[in-house]
């Protein structure tokens, strides 16, 4: 029976000896892993309060406030059809005005604005500024 004992005592000493060393290496593991976990759940906490305060989100009734909107452009050397075509496309949106800071030496699109200019004038539109 002693021996028996003794068997045993040194297969519990065994098992506790793997299990410490097991322990070992995954207490090296979790040295890695808590800050990554602690990234996570930072990260999907984040995205959680977005989520819950984009649900709550609803859209502010109009209060009949209106602005107004201005088209800067700078033009240098640019083809004549391109600008035209430029100008109706910004006309469509309805801006305020259209400001087109042309190169003085660039006759042919101060000529095409100035066109635009009557065009606009012609068919009852508000001319560009």
């Amino acid at each position: 029976m002693p021996d028996n004992l003794l068997q045993e005592f040194q297969r519990l000493f065994n098992l506790l000896f793997d299990l410490f060393t097991q322990l070992q290496s995954v207490g090296n593991i979790l040295v890695l892993l808590i800050p990554v976990g602690i990234i996570g759940f930072w990260r999907w906490g984040v995205w959680l309060i977005r989520k819950v305060v984009g649900a709550r989100y609803r859209p502010l009734v109009p209060s009949g406030y209106t602005t107004s909107t201005s088209i800067v452009t700078p033009v240098y050397n640019e083809d004549p059809q391109v600008f035209r075509s430029a100008l109706e496309s910004w006309l469509a949106n309805h801006p305020n005005e259209i400001i087109a800071v042309i190169d003085y030496t660039d006759e042919i699109c101060i000529a095409e604005f100035r066109k635009f200019e009557e065009s606009c004038a012609a068919t009852g539109l508000s001319p560009p500024n």
